[in-house]
């Protein structure tokens, strides 16, 4: 068995003590939600990123899904 890491505090069980109301361990990648997800039409949404300067680029659902995308791929476990 290999070494704890430092920041060790304990079991699952006392993980689940310490979520807020809402949220649930998992194992996966966490979504963290406080309520229903709610619906946006494609036309209407819009992703904006505002950098250290103040200057800003948005993009709408037709530019995300033009840009190129990839599957994810297994990672290597050796």
């Amino acid at each position: 068995m290999g070494e704890l890491s430092p920041g060790f505090h304990g079991t699952a069980r006392d993980l689940v003590s310490r979520l807020s109301p809402g949220q649930y361990p998992t194992e996966s990648f966490p979504v963290l939600s406080a309520g229903p997800t709610p619906h946006v039409p494609a036309d209407r949404w819009s992703f904006t990123v505002t950098g250290e300067t103040g200057e800003s680029r948005t993009w709408t659902w037709e530019e995300m899904m033009a840009l190129p995308q990839r599957s994810p791929s297994p990672t290597s476990t050796a």
